[in-house]
């Protein structure tokens, strides 16, 4: 159908698999008549929208104005964030950023939750497949989103596309993915040229301790208790909503994800990136200014009064200010002090009833006293003011930097670091202020918080102003020479070196500027990467 921006041609809604339940995606059985590609497939079940057609593998194509079949665009497949258990590829729309490139974008669903990352043992395979050796349980949506990376190969010349110049790309869980898949060597050769990951560095780290054993013995096993069941035959049984209802009780909310250790997924981020057992190609990552500020209020339990929090300023001020049971008791409430409420956001990162461990800053035994003392007199409250009450010091706005910067920000420095031994890599960090934002209820500004990025690139019907209009189009054109020139610079754009410089992006004139304060900026070397070091 002609895009609604009237800048090309959207393909909504091509189902490139089959979905059977914790297995490897299939080919779908060819349909005998056309089908015209004018409306969005099924979203993938997840908790909140708990559709039951579990069938949702579908994609979307985004052609540019006048593309012609035999034009060999170059191609970018955008994988969506969520935790690994909400979202699809039908939220972003690419109308815009394929016509200013004069490329064509894919946008997918892959599936989610408890359906797409179980890890059980009871369903192992039991031999062995293109993705899976014989053993291996979990990483199905990752099996979707490297299947759709195939159906792209062998069917996206038939759009106009050349499925020699693919870029995989992904925000949040999606660059997640895109960094699990670098991982791929036995999977996924040959499938991309170029990768480009957004805010996706959460687990370079964490995942050393998610292999597929240690989770098919722990939640894998308690999920299968949970559904009552004994067998695999019984566990495809159930229905989607008792599926779903289960994941709630023994996942949480951050707790699903790729397990290492098996043929998708050989090595941790880290493990493959650093001994170069890994899919070389060069390599776009970046991230936000204030990553944290969008998991905050997730990371600390909500008070119990929306108004009071707001007053104060966000949940941590209110814990600070307030008599509470987050650090008293119920007979005893009490004020927090600023170094218990880092002792147990660290020990606890959510308020889920398990702690993922995709979001562990770092292993319990190294929360000791004087760290978090420390931690304290690095991001004291007083540095970072609240514009909604009168520049006080927040010391919510402080604790979202702190997390942003030792599970995103230093985390993707490690990750470009090993993987600039390797290929070339270039680095970037959005930093506008005033993003658009949803409603803000948690009573701080949120700035460049996680997701702020996909503002600038998709058609999401941002509120921009002047500056803001032109620095999406600059965003679009740097991700756009890099799709098809395997680099951001060209277009007469301001310089975009590579790393360990990062590109600045701000709206205003000279604002798109190459950095080199990175790293001091988020105190990877002088604080979180000794802290790694000592416990790694």
């Amino acid at each position: 159908m002609a895009s609604p921006l009237g800048r090309g041609t959207e393909f909504r809604g091509i189902q490139y698999a089959n979905a059977p339940r914790w297995q490897p995606p299939q080919t779908p059985v060819a349909a005998n008549d056309a089908k015209i590609a004018n409306k969005f497939g099924a979203v993938c079940p997840a908790v909140g929208a708990p559709n039951e057609a579990e069938d949702c593998l579908f994609l979307n194509v985004y052609v540019p104005p006048d593309a012609k079949v035999d034009a060999k665009l170059p191609v970018l497949v955008f994988s969506h964030g969520g935790g690994f258990v909400v979202g699809s590829g039908q939220s972003y729309g690419a109308t815009n950023l394929a016509a200013d490139n004069n490329m064509i974008v894919v946008t997918i669903n892959y599936r989610l939750g408890a359906l797409g990352w179980l890890s059980n043992s009871k369903l192992a395979a039991p031999v062995a497949n293109d993705f899976e050796a014989v053993g291996d349980a979990g990483n199905y949506g990752l099996m979707d989103q490297q299947f759709a990376l195939r159906w792209v190969r062998d069917n996206i010349a038939g759009f106009g596309g050349d499925p020699a110049k693919v870029t995989f790309s992904g925000e949040s869980a999606g660059g997640m993915s895109v960094t699990a898949t670098l991982t791929s060597t036995s999977t996924a050769q040959n499938l991309f040229r170029a990768a480009i990951v957004q805010s996706g560095s959460f687990f370079y780290y964490t995942t050393q301790n998610v292999s597929a054993a240690s989770r098919q013995a722990t939640v894998g096993a308690a999920f299968e208790a949970d559904l009552g069941c004994d067998s695999a035959a019984c566990m495809r049984s159930k229905t989607v909503a008792q599926v779903l209802a289960s994941q709630g009780r023994v996942f949480g909310r951050y707790n699903l994800g790729p397990v290492h250790n098996t043929k998708i997924v050989p090595l941790t981020p880290k493990a493959a990136f650093e001994s170069g057992q890994f899919i070389k190609v060069p390599v776009m990552q970046g991230v936000t200014a204030n990553e944290g500020r969008f998991f905050l209020a997730r990371l600390l339990p909500p008070p119990p009064a929306p108004a009071l929090v707001l007053a104060a300023g966000g949940p941590a001020n209110y814990y600070l200010q307030q008599p509470n049971t987050y650090c008293g008791t119920t007979a005893a409430p009490s004020t927090c002090t600023y170094s218990q409420i880092i002792t147990k956001m660290l020990s606890r990162p959510t308020p889920d009833a398990i702690a993922s461990p995709y979001v562990n800053i770092l292993k319990a035994s190294a929360i000791t006293s004087e760290l978090t003392n420390l931690l304290a007199t690095s991001y004291p409250a007083a540095n970072f003011k609240n514009g909604f009450l009168n520049d006080a010091p927040s010391a919510d706005m402080a604790l979202a930097q702190l997390w942003g910067d030792a599970t995103v920000a230093c985390s993707a420095r490690a990750a470009g670091s090993a993987l600039g031994r390797y290929v070339k890599v270039y680095a970037f960090e959005l930093d506008d202020p005033a993003s658009p934002q949803p409603s803000n209820t948690v009573g701080f500004p949120l700035g460049s918080q996680h997701t702020a990025d996909l503002n600038y690139l998709f058609d999401l019907g941002a509120p921009f102003n002047t500056d803001q209009q032109q620095l999406a189009l600059s965003m679009r054109k740097y991700w756009g020479n890099f799709v098809v020139n395997l680099d951001p610079n060209g277009n007469s754009m301001p310089r975009f070196d590579a790393f360990p410089a990062a590109q600045i992006l701000s709206p205003g004139a000279g604002q798109l500027r190459s950095a080199s304060d990175f790293d001091q900026r988020h105190f990877c070397s002088s604080l979180w990467d000794p802290i790694r070091a000592a416990t790694p």
